[in-house]
């Protein structure tokens, strides 16, 4: 019985292995990285709670980095991506410029890169 279990464990392993990829963790925590700095590009929209808590997300990254072997610190990485993800739902929903404060007079910088940080917190 328990030859079986673990061949069937085995072979489930696997499974999962050929149909997901291997990806390193830093590949997609290098893309949000610079995706948060472009949001931050002109951040004087945003509160410092945003900063923050993709400063946490980045550090436990490094922490799921680091130990590799847990999964733990993997889980704890996903928990706080998804809560990064509802906080910019909040974040956007509460202090996105309104279009006076965004377009300005349409075609000045800082309107253009108000604009650009919005939509790099969108696609974040």
């Amino acid at each position: 019985y328990k030859a079986d279990m673990a061949e069937s464990l085995t072979d489930s392993t696997a499974l999962h292995s050929s149909l997901f990829p291997r990806i390193p963790i830093a590949v997609p925590m290098f893309v949000h990285f610079i995706l948060v700095c472009l949001v931050l590009i002109h951040s004087a929209w945003l509160p410092s709670v945003y900063e923050f808590s993709h400063l946490c997300c980045f550090a436990v990254a490094l922490w799921a980095i680091h130990t590799n072997e847990q999964v733990q610190s993997l889980v704890m990485l996903i928990v706080l991506l998804l809560l990064t993800i509802l906080l910019d739902i909040i974040v956007l929903g509460l202090y996105f410029p309104d279009e006076q404060t965004a377009n300005g007079d349409g075609e000045s910088t800082i309107a253009r890169t108000w604009q650009f940080s919005a939509a790099m917190c969108i696609v974040n």
